[in-house]
C-alpha cells in the first residue's frame, strides 16, 4: 500500500483514530472513553513480537572446495547454517518477520506502546487521538491530545500533543516528543526549543516507561505546561511580525538550500543562513526548485489558513508554509505518505522545522 499502513490478509487495516477522518480515510473509528484494550484491538497492536535465531540456506557451488580426498573439511550448501548472535523478531499473530537485530537488541512491545499513555488517561489528563502500525508492524505509534490548547491569533488555535513512537526492525529508537498542532491546517509545529521536547531511548537500552515520563517531565502538569506556553508566546510574536517580499524570499531561499544540501551541514548557522545567501547559478537554481516554488506559493495564499489575520504576509504564515509543505506536499515519486508523516514527526522534517522556527525568530 503507498500509504505503508499494515493492512492484514483480511483486509483489516492497523490504524485507529478518534475525532477527524485521517486522510488516508482507513482504519477504525473510535470513540471518547474507549479503553486502551479496545484502542489495541482496533489499532492491530493485539500481537507480540516473538524472537527466533537467524538460520540460512546457502545456495550454488562452492567455490575453491577441495576434493574429497583433501584433509580440508567439506561444507554442505542447502543445509541449514547458523548466524550466531543474530535473531529475528517476528509478529506472534500471523510470524511474519519484522527484522534481522542482535541478540542484545530489547524491543518494545505494542503493548507497551498503548501502556506508556495509561496514567494520563486514568487521571483525565489525556485524550488517545491515533495509534497504528506500518510496514507489516516494523513500526509502532501512538498519539494523544493532554487537553493543552490556544489561540495564536482569534480564530488559529494550536493543540499539544504526545507522540510516542518506536521500531523493531532497527531503524529508529524508542522516541517520547511533545509536539504542537495548527488545528486550521493539522501541521505539525516544532517546539520553541528542543529542550524538553523529545526523549529517545536505543534499542540497546531497557525500555522504562517511569524513567522516560520523568525525563520528559510529563509527571506534572506544570512541567507540561511550560515548553507549550513558551511555544504559544514564540509564535503570537512571529504572528506579529510582519515580513516583506524580500525577507520572505530570502527567509524560503535558506530553507530551500538546507532541503537540497540534504543535511549535509551537521553544525547549521541560523544567522549565517540568512546572511550568508546562496548567490548567482545556485540561487537561480533554488529558485526553480521544487522546495523553493511550493513554499512561497503555499505563503501567497495557497497554504491552509494562509490569508489568516496574523499569517498572512507574517512570519508566522513563514513557518506554516515551511509546515504545510513538509507535512503534506509529496518530495517526489519514492517518498510515501507514510515516510512523509514520520519525516514530519520524527525525521527530517521535523529536524527542518526545528530550524525554520529558529531561522524566522532571527528575521
Amino acid at each position: 500500500m503507498s500509504h505503508d499502513l499494515t493492512e492484514r490478509v483480511d483486509g483489516f487495516v492497523e490504524m485507529a483514530w478518534l475525532g477527524e477522518t485521517p486522510w488516508h480515510g482507513l482504519g477504525q473509528e473510535m470513540q471518547p472513553g474507549d479503553s486502551l484494550a479496545q484502542w489495541q484491538r482496533q489499532a492491530g497492536m493485539d500481537w507480540t513480537i516473538e524472537r527466533a535465531e537467524v538460520e540460512f540456506r546457502a545456495q550454488g557451488q562452492l567455490q575453491g572446495m577441495a576434493d574429497a580426498a583433501s584433509s580440508q573439511p567439506s561444507f554442505e550448501r542447502g543445509r541449514p547454517w547458523m548466524f550466531p548472535r543474530r535473531q529475528v523478531l517476528y509478529r506472534s499473530d500471523n510470524c511474519v518477520g519484522l527484522g534481522v537485530v542482535s541478540n542484545r537488541y530489547k524491543e518494545v512491545q505494542p503493548a507497551q506502546v498503548l501502556d506508556f499513555f495509561a496514567r494520563y488517561l486514568e487521571q483525565n489528563r489525556w485524550q488517545m487521538s491515533a495509534a497504528g502500525t506500518l510496514r507489516n508492524g516494523a513500526v509502532l505509534w501512538a498519539t494523544a491530545r493532554t487537553g493543552r490548547g490556544a489561540e495564536v491569533v482569534a480564530g488559529d488555535v494550536v493543540e499539544q500533543y504526545v507522540l510516542l513512537s518506536t521500531s523493531c526492525d532497527g531503524t529508529s529508537s524508542t522516541e517520547a516528543r511533545l509536539t504542537n498542532v495548527r488545528v486550521v491546517c493539522a501541521n505539525t509545529l516544532a517546539s520553541a526549543r528542543g529542550v524538553k521536547a523529545s526523549v529517545k531511548v536505543r534499542h540497546n537500552n531497557k525500555f522504562d516507561q517511569e524513567q522516560v515520563q520523568q525525563d520528559l517531565q510529563l509527571a506534572h502538569l506544570g512541567d507540561l505546561a511550560m515548553p507549550f506556553d513558551e511555544f504559544m508566546q514564540a509564535a503570537r510574536s512571529l504572528a506579529a511580525r510582519p515580513v516583506s517580499r524580500s525577507m520572505a524570499e530570502d527567509y524560503v531561499l535558506a530553507v530551500a538550500h538546507r532541503v537540497r544540501s540534504g543535511f549535509l551541514q551537521s553544525a547549521w548557522d541560523a544567522r549565517q543562513a540568512l546572511t550568508d545567501l546562496p548567490q548567482g547559478q545556485l540561487r537561480q537554481s533554488l529558485q526553480r526548485g521544487d522546495a523553493y516554488k511550493k513554499m512561497m506559493a503555499l505563503f501567497d495564499g495557497e497554504g491552509r489558513g494562509a490569508n489568516m489575520p496574523g499569517t498572512q504576509g507574517t512570519a508566522w504564515g513563514l513557518i506554516n508554509a515551511v509546515t504545510e509543505y513538509v507535512d503534506h506536499q509529496p518530495k517526489g515519486t519514492r517518498q510515501s505518505a507514510a515516510d512523509r508523516y514520520f519525516s514530519a514527526w520524527l525525521g527530517r522534517g521535523q529536524a527542518l522545522k526545528q530550524e525554520a522556527l529558529v531561522l524566522a525568530r532571527l528575521l
